[in-house]
């Protein structure tokens, strides 16, 4: 996320994506900072989920249920960090 110049990757496009939502007047403000693997356990989740990545999903509101109880752990363990 930190680097600029034209993206070469895949995660490089999604990741110029995200900052220009970020940067787009009217969007709410936000952040992007790196956090450790252990306090982030629920994206490793994601990451290796066995969601059919083929349906789209999309989680305005709420996060999957699947991931609840790890979000809560993960806020602890930023909070101890």
């Amino acid at each position: 996320m930190q680097e600029e110049g034209e993206p070469i990757s895949e995660m490089g496009i999604i990741c110029r994506n995200i900052k220009k939502l970020l940067r787009r007047p009217g969007s709410a403000e936000g952040a992007i900072s790196h956090i450790r693997r252990e306090a982030n356990q629920a994206a490793h989740i994601m990451a290796h989920s066995k969601t059919n990545w083929e349906m789209r999903e999309v989680w305005l509101d709420r996060a999957p249920v699947f991931l609840l109880d790890q979000l809560r752990l993960d806020d602890v363990a930023i909070d101890l960090i």
